[in-house]
């Protein structure tokens, strides 16, 4: 189809198109809520990174196992995790540590 032929359409089914958007328009204002204080409903996040630089080998797919104490004490996930369970051990305990 051309762009002729959708202007032709659009002339000969204008007042279709017209209720169409306009009762769209009747119904999302009726069920959109009145209230317009959204700051309870919208929270702030923040993010943050960790740059790890590593092997140029493209094929190598292993994680180094010297990295792993870093991926889970890094950020503020950790730091969460710690304080809700009152932990306030700042490196995850290895197999040969004692308690």
């Amino acid at each position: 189809m051309t762009l002729q032929d959708y202007l032709k359409i659009f002339r000969h089914r204008w007042l279709v198109i017209a209720a169409c958007t306009l009762a769209a328009a009747a119904v999302m204002w009726a069920v959109t809520p009145a209230s317009t204080d959204t700051t309870l409903k919208v929270g702030s996040y923040t993010a943050t990174a960790t740059l790890l630089v590593g092997s140029s080998d493209a094929n190598e797919t292993s994680v180094s196992m010297a990295r792993i104490p870093l991926y889970l004490t890094t950020g503020e996930v950790p730091k969460r995790a710690a304080r809700r369970s009152a932990t306030t051990a700042t490196r995850p305990c290895s197999p040969r540590a004692s308690p």
